[in-house]
């Protein structure tokens, strides 16, 4: 059942076929909420990984691949 059917008044939730209605009309909603709040959550830069980052670096205009080989950065006292 959707998060809409726990909305339904008392009068209503007694009739079945008025439940089931409800959860027909709304399902397809709360799913299409779910999936958009899905795609939110994976394209968050601080939560993103794999094909998602390289589509947030062509959407920035960086790239996650260094041209050129880096020396000295890591672990570096200099």
């Amino acid at each position: 059942m959707s998060k809409y059917t726990d909305l339904i008044t008392n009068y209503h939730a007694t009739k079945p076929k008025f439940v089931e209605h409800i959860d027909l009309v709304t399902r397809p909603l709360a799913e299409t909420s779910a999936a958009i709040n899905g795609l939110i959550n994976a394209f968050d830069i601080d939560h993103a990984t794999g094909i998602q980052l390289d589509i947030l670096g062509q959407w920035i205009g960086l790239s996650r691949i260094v041209s050129q080989p880096i020396s000295g950065v890591y672990f570096s006292w200099d």
